[in-house]
C-alpha cells in the first residue's frame, strides 16, 4: 500500500563514514509484484541524490610532548604532528605551525630553534649561549583552515658540554 511505502522511505537512513562529505546517490525500484491493478507487474524507479555537507572538525591536542633535555651542540628534532590530530586532514585541510615563548609571542626568526609553518617540524642546534639552569617552557600551536586551534606544552632544558680548551702559544 502506499501507507506502507511511505513508513519505509520514512524509516529508510544512510549512515556515511565519519567525515564524508559529498553526494550520495540512493536508487529506490517499486515492483507491484502483478498485484495491483490489471496485466503484469508495474515497476517504477526513483533516484534520491543527497549532498552531505563537510563540517570543520577541531584540531586537537593528543597526549602530551614529553620534556626536552638537549645537550649543547647537538641537533634537536621534534616532529610536533604526533601529538595533534585533525579528522579533515585526510580531506585536504592543512595546519599552520607556530612555535610561541612562555609569554604567548611568536620566537624570533634567529633564534636557536624553529618550527616549519608548514610542516610542524621542530628543529634546531643550541649553542653554549642556549644553556639553561631550569627547563623553559614554550607553546607549540596549530591552526587548520577553518581557523581551528590547539597547543601543547613544549618544555627545554638544554644542558652544558664541558668544551675542551682552545688556545695559542706565541713566541
Amino acid at each position: 500500500s502506499l501507507n506502507n511505502l511511505n513508513i519505509l522511505v520514512q524509516n529508510s537512513y544512510y549512515q556515511p563514514e565519519s567525515n564524508y562529505n559529498g553526494s550520495i546517490t540512493t536508487v529506490f525500484t517499486i515492483n507491484d509484484m502483478g498485484n495491483v491493478g490489471q496485466g503484469e507487474s508495474l515497476e517504477d524507479t526513483f533516484i534520491l541524490v543527497d549532498t552531505i555537507t563537510p563540517v570543520e572538525d577541531d584540531v586537537v591536542a593528543v597526549g602530551a610532548i614529553a620534556a626536552q633535555t638537549l645537550v649543547e651542540d647537538q641537533e634537536f628534532f621534534l616532529d610536533a604532528t604526533q601529538y595533534f590530530s585533525d579528522a579533515d586532514l585526510e580531506y585536504g585541510d592543512t595546519g599552520t605551525w607556530f612555535l610561541l615563548d612562555d609569554e604567548g609571542s611568536s620566537l624570533p626568526e634567529d633564534y636557536w630553534f624553529s618550527i616549519d609553518a608548514s610542516t610542524g617540524s621542530i628543529s634546531g642546534t643550541p649553542v653554549n649561549d642556549n644553556v639553561t639552569s631550569e627547563a623553559i617552557n614554550y607553546t607549540v600551536l596549530v591552526e587548520d583552515l577553518g581557523g581551528a586551534q590547539a597547543q601543547q606544552s613544549l618544555n627545554i632544558e638544554v644542558e652544558n658540554v664541558n668544551d675542551a680548551p682552545t688556545g695559542s702559544i706565541e713566541d
